[in-house]
C-alpha cells in the first residue's frame, strides 16, 4: 500500500475527508504511531548489526544499536553467546568485573548497552575482531517508507491502530476508539504467527 493509499483508506475509515482541518502530515504521524504498536506486538523489523560490536581488548561494555528495541541473538566467531542476567551472575556468585578476559562465551543487557563475559582478549580480538547482533529494530518513517517490512496483507493492521487514536485523541470518539482497537488487536493476533516463524530465535 503507498502512502497516498493509506492516507486515503484513513480519511475513509475516519470519516475525515478535510485536508485543511486535518492535514496529511497530521496523519502520517499517528501512522507512525500504528507501525510503532504493530511493531511491538509483531516484531517484524528484522535487523543485524556488526559494526556495534567491533571488538576492543579488555573492553566488556559495548553500545547497542541506536534503533535496536529487541536483542534476538549475538553470534561471535560463528558462535552464538549464551544469554545471561545480572542475577544468575549473583546466583553463580561470580563478578564479571574481574572476570579474566578470554573468549567471550554469553551476554547481558543493561539499559541500552550489552556487556560481554568474559571480556576479549587481545588473542580473542585478533581471531573474530567483531560480532553481529541480531535485533528487532525500530520501524522507518513512514511518510518515506511506509509499510516496509510487513507483508501486504498485513498493511492494515497499523492503520486500524493509528485511526482508533485518530478518533480518541481528536474526535473524542471513544466508541470508535474500541472497535478499531479491537480489530487492530484482533488482525495482529493472526499476523504474529507468521512474523513468529519467519523469526530467527536464538538457538
Amino acid at each position: 500500500m503507498t502512502r497516498k493509499e493509506a492516507l486515503a483508506l484513513f480519511r475513509d475509515l475516519a470519516i475525515e475527508q478535510d485536508t485543511e482541518v486535518v492535514p496529511d502530515p497530521l496523519l502520517d504521524s499517528f501512522l507512525q504511531g500504528g507501525l510503532e504498536a504493530t511493531n511491538d506486538l509483531l516484531e517484524y523489523v528484522d535487523a543485524d548489526d556488526s559494526s556495534a560490536l567491533s571488538l576492543v581488548a579488555e573492553q566488556s561494555t559495548y553500545v547497542l544499536p541506536a534503533d535496536c528495541a529487541k536483542v534476538r541473538w549475538i553470534d561471535w566467531n560463528g558462535k552464538f553467546l549464551d544469554k545471561t542476567s545480572m542475577d544468575e551472575l549473583r546466583k553463580r556468585k561470580e563478578n564479571w568485573r574481574q572476570t579474566p578476559s578470554g573468549a567471550p562465551r554469553e551476554y547481558l543487557l543493561s539499559g541500552r548497552n550489552v556487556t560481554l563475559n568474559p571480556p576479549p582478549s587481545q588473542d580473542a580480538v585478533l581471531t573474530a575482531p567483531t560480532g553481529t547482533i541480531r535485533y528487532v529494530g525500530s520501524p522507518a518513517s513512514f511518510r518515506t517508507k511506509q509499510f516496509q517490512g510487513l507483508i501486504t496483507q498485513h498493511h492494515r493492521i497499523p492503520v486500524f491502530y493509528a485511526v482508533a487514536h485518530f478518533l480518541l485523541t481528536v474526535n473524542r470518539d471513544f466508541q470508535g476508539y474500541q472497535a478499531y482497537m479491537s480489530l487492530f488487536e484482533a488482525r495482529a493476533k493472526v499476523a504474529a504467527a507468521y512474523y513468529r516463524d519467519r523469526a530467527v530465535g536464538t538457538p
